[in-house]
C-alpha cells in the first residue's frame, strides 16, 4: 500500500503492469556527470530496483557547480552520487565501479546480462559506437545521451521491440468528429 501511494502518479500514467517492469528494472549508467546524475535521479523517483554507476572520475571543483549529486572534492564521482541518489529512493539498491566506462566491452557478458538496459552519458562519439555494436550483437538495449548545455541527443539502440498491450481501455474519444463533417 505505501508503494502505491509513493508511485501513484507513475501507477495510474502506465499502469500496475508498467510500474511492475520499472521495479524490477536493473539499470547501468556509465559516467556519474551532471547528466548522468540526472537520468538515475529519474530512474530511482520511478522506482527501479537497482542502478550501478561505472564512472573513473573524481569530483572536481567545476562538478560542485553543475551537479547536484555530488559534494566532496577527491572523492570518487560514481560513489558520491550514487551515496546522494539513493537517498532519494531508500528501496533502490545501488553500487558502482571506479572504472572508465569504455572498459564495459571487456566485462563478462553474465555481468552485462543483469542490467535491462545500459545507459552512456556524454561518451566520445567512437566509444559509444564501439560500446553499441558490443552491446547490440548481444540483445543488451544501450541509451546514448550527450548534452552541450541546453542541447542535446538522445540514441537508443535496441533489437526489434514488439508492444501487443496497447491499453486500449484508456483511449481518448475523438472530439473532433463534430467539428469536421464532411457536406
Amino acid at each position: 500500500m505505501e508503494d502505491d501511494a509513493r508511485y501513484d502518479r507513475q501507477i495510474r500514467l502506465w499502469g500496475d503492469e508498467g510500474q511492475s517492469c520499472i521495479e524490477h528494472a536493473s539499470v547501468c549508467v556509465l559516467s556519474a556527470s551532471a547528466l548522468g546524475c540526472e537520468i538515475i535521479k529519474s530512474l530511482v523517483l520511478a522506482g527501479i530496483r537497482s542502478v550501478y554507476i561505472i564512472d573513473s572520475a573524481v569530483v572536481r571543483k567545476p562538478d560542485l557547480g553543475n551537479n547536484f549529486f555530488v559534494d566532496e572534492i577527491d572523492e570518487p564521482r560514481a560513489k558520491a552520487a550514487l551515496r546522494l541518489l539513493t537517498e532519494l529512493n531508500p528501496a533502490v539498491e545501488g553500487d558502482f565501479d571506479i572504472g572508465n566506462p569504455e572498459d564495459i566491452i571487456t566485462k563478462d557478458t553474465n555481468f552485462l546480462r543483469q542490467f535491462t538496459v545500459i545507459v552512456g552519458c556524454n561518451l566520445n562519439i567512437d566509444v559509444a559506437a564501439r560500446i553499441n555494436d558490443f552491446l547490440f550483437g548481444k540483445n543488451i538495449p544501450f541509451v546514448h545521451a550527450r548534452a552541450y548545455g541546453f542541447v542535446g541527443f538522445v540514441r537508443i539502440s535496441v533489437q526489434e521491440h514488439t508492444i501487443i498491450d496497447t491499453h486500449e481501455e484508456n483511449i481518448s474519444p475523438d472530439l473532433r468528429y463534430g467539428i469536421f463533417k464532411w457536406r
